[in-house]
């Protein structure tokens, strides 16, 4: 019997040791969309376009907006979305064999790492290779919902879905394709295929289109999956004709787009996608906006939409997201946020909460951060991005969203041409409901040439009436807005009203309140082919990213920094032998500048940390050291880098040696070490489980039993209940926080 018993142990183990060493499934597609959240599109940026430019980072600026960086992704996923979803326009950069240019797969790969690199999901599509006819752009929407384009065009469509699921077959399940953007049929009919038809509906054009779409929707799937690797099970997302949802109930017809949608794929591993541009207001037949729609009505629409799409797409075996969602009125100026904010920010709730309800994500259409928000990073919609992360994550969620007041920022304006404009402010509703006036503070005296540079008030959105206030001769302007006879004063702006040129660098541009606080706004170029802005910004706030051991270390030499909320930081010594903690700085409290700490809080999360004024309770005896640079680690003894040991075993995170023999080795800007002394040195390292081990002995930590007190792992007291999931000790027994 203990023979038998025996065989089947190795036998189980075997098999289970055989099974761990096969390729791990990816999530199915609802398991994807559960975990996706709520997310964003980096639009106007990868998927830009026009006949000629070819360049990557010509491509990647034409509408205005800056070179993506990492720092941008990292304050998206700080906030709290877990989805970036990135447009990319394909057509310029294919040469005549179908080839894509190696230099613009590379960045697109490199955008989709940024993404990656924080933790989010990322999809990718092909963009403006679809959608209506543009004479401004020829080859824009070369791909149609029409059995003729089809066949004309397969091969090249496979082509390129071949070659950049082959760039992107190394990647895990977070990446997804988006096998096209909005399929439209030869008469670019929105709504459903064939609406631009004679009598609003032609059955020969209608049955082309969604053959198509179908026959498109086969053709991505069957390339991607020819390529293998990770992309044999990687989530991809097929979407309906024009992407449309069947909102409205104006037409029979306005169904079809979902019910002649066809599931391209027997697995579990197939989305559907489509785009959802929501009225909030009432229009007359001309299009002009007549007043809000009521949130009851709009609820109605939504709650119809959702129904046909359970109903005629969900229904056929596959989950849902709206890749795009905004209002129909996402394209005007000025923008809804601009005009009825308000109202914007209770329909972005309504929409998020039903989407959720209905178990599917959503991406958000662009807005939140634009252009030169973008290169600070920081949200210029910081109220909607809020609104839109509660509705997701719960009434009680905080997130950490950075704005330019985060910021020290400087900016160097070139005026090239007469009547250059750059938007110091702008507020539809009239900025004199907040503010009493406005200070424009240069570094230097304007370089003019003998011309004039004028600040200029605009009383409507248009571009007249307007009221030119003042020349800019000083490095200080103050304009109180009682002096300005055109109300509501809509819109400042700084005018170059001569020929020639004109240079000048801002310090700050500050609106003033009436008790006399100021906020600090950004300046907008609204002429870019005649003015260059650029910007130099200062970072007022530390970060840190903690990864998934759940710690992480920070460092900054001349900034006291405020702990945020849900995280510890400790400052450590070593005595006897043992990593023992020297002072633990809890939420709110302030940790002096110069003092390296050890941060514990949620996994996979960056945390801003707030500079402040005070200068924080020192930390005595401290052995944690830093640098503000990437440099070699200082000091006199061994040095210890924060880490897993050498097998990387599970719950053993503290520190080792960073070099061999515990050498000097490359730290990393804002990063925190560890000296010891080389005669106390222990070759093994200080994990902070031997903390546990110490507290469950009564070693070296007194009253930690029985005294309703919870602890971190590493003994650290804490205030309350931890909040945070993960490991903690409470009255002797480790407890799981869920």
């Amino acid at each position: 019997m203990k023979h038998t018993r025996l065989t089947v142990f190795l036998a189980f183990v075997l098999s289970a040791g055989s099974l761990s060493a096969q390729k791990p499934s990816f999530e199915s597609a609802s398991q994807a969309v559960q975990h996706m959240g709520t997310g964003w599109n980096l639009g106007n940026t990868l998927d830009s376009h026009a006949d000629g430019i070819t360049d990557v980072t010509a491509t990647e600026t034409l509408r205005g907006q800056p070179v993506t960086t990492p720092e941008l992704m990292e304050m998206v996923k700080m906030a709290g979305f877990n989805t970036v979803r990135i447009p990319v326009t394909w057509y310029p950069h294919i040469d005549v064999q179908g080839n894509i240019d190696v230099a613009w797969l590379a960045r697109v790969r490199q955008v989709v790492d940024y993404v990656l690199d924080e933790g989010m999901y990322c999809i990718i599509d092909l963009h403006h290779d679809t959608g209506k006819e543009d004479a401004a752009y020829p080859k824009k929407g070369w791909l149609k919902a029409d059995m003729d384009n089809y066949t004309l065009n397969r091969d090249l469509f496979e082509s390129i879905w071949r070659q950049v699921a082959s760039a992107f077959s190394d990647c895990g399940e977070r990446l997804l394709f988006e096998g096209y953007n909005e399929l439209l049929d030869p008469l670019g009919s929105w709504n459903y295929a064939s609406y631009n038809a004679a009598g609003r509906y032609d059955a020969a054009i209608a049955s082309s289109a969604y053959n198509a779409v179908n026959a498109y929707a086969r053709s991505f799937v069957t390339a991607v999956r020819s390529t293998g690797g990770n992309n044999a099970q990687r989530n991809l997302i097929v979407n309906t004709y024009g992407a449309c949802t069947g909102m409205g109930t104006w037409s029979d017809y306005l169904t079809e787009p979902l019910s002649r949608m066809e599931k391209p794929e027997d697995s579990d591993h197939i989305l559907f996608g489509i785009h959802a541009y929501v009225p909030i207001v009432n229009t007359d037949t001309e299009g002009n906006i007549l007043g809000n729609r009521s949130l009851e009505t709009i609820g109605y629409l939504l709650d119809g939409m959702m129904s046909n799409i359970n109903t005629h797409l969900k229904a056929k075996g596959a989950p849902v997201i709206f890749s795009e969602w905004n209002t129909s009125t996402v394209d005007r100026s000025p923008t809804d946020y601009e005009l009825r904010r308000e109202h914007l920010l209770n329909f972005a709730d309504l929409f998020l909460s039903k989407v959720k309800s209905n178990g599917m994500s959503a991406c958000y259409w662009m807005g939140l951060t634009d252009k030169s928000w973008r290169s600070l990073p920081a949200f210029h919609q910081p109220d909607l991005a809020e609104v839109m992360l509660r509705a997701w994550h719960g009434e009680s969620y905080s997130p950490v969203l950075l704005t330019s007041a985060d910021y020290s920022t400087e900016y160097k304006v070139e005026f090239s041409k007469q009547w250059a404009e750059l938007q110091l402010a702008f507020d539809a509703e009239g900025l004199e409901r907040e503010y009493t006036g406005i200070e424009v503070e240069l570094n230097t005296l304007p370089s003019t040439n003998g011309g004039t540079l004028t600040l200029r008030a605009y009383s409507t959105t248009g571009g007249s009436p307007y009221q030119n206030l003042s020349d800019i001769k000083t490095t200080t302007t103050s304009q109180p807005f009682t002096s300005i006879s055109s109300t509501p004063v809509v819109r400042l702006s700084l005018v170059w009203r001569s020929a020639g040129s004109c240079t000048i660098d801002i310090k700050c541009v500050h609106l003033i309140r009436p008790d006399g606080t100021k906020d600090s706004v950004v300046p907008v170029n609204r002429t870019p082919d005649k003015c260059m802005l650029t910007m130099s910004s200062i970072p007022l706030y530390g970060k840190s990213k903690v990864g998934d051991t759940e710690y992480a270390t920070l460092y900054y030499g001349e900034k006291n920094l405020t702990v945020p909320e849900a995280v510890t930081a400790t400052a450590y010594k070593v005595v006897n032998g043992n990593l023992v903690p020297v002072k633990t700085y809890a939420a709110g409290s302030v940790i002096p500048a110069g003092t390296g700490v050890v941060l514990h809080g949620q996994k996979n999360r960056t945390y801003k940390f707030s500079m402040s004024d005070e200068n924080g309770e020192q930390a005595v005896g401290n052995m944690l050291r830093g640098s503000d640079d990437e440099m070699l680690t200082t000091g006199v003894g061994k040095f210890y880098k924060l880490s897993q040991d050498s097998e990387e075993t599970a719950g053993s995170i503290g520190f080792y040696f960073g070099a061999a023999d515990g050498g000097a080795f490359l730290n990393k800007a804002h990063k925190a070490y560890l000296v010891v002394p080389a005669d106390e040195a222990k070759e093994s390292g200080y994990p902070f489980a031997d903390n546990l081990t110490g507290i469950n002995n009564g070693n070296r930590y007194d009253g930690l039993h029985g005294n309703d007190t919870w602890y971190t792992l590493e003994g650290i007291p804490m205030k309350k209940r931890p909040s945070v999931k993960g490991i903690y000790l409470y009255n002797s027994q480790k407890v799981v926080i869920h």
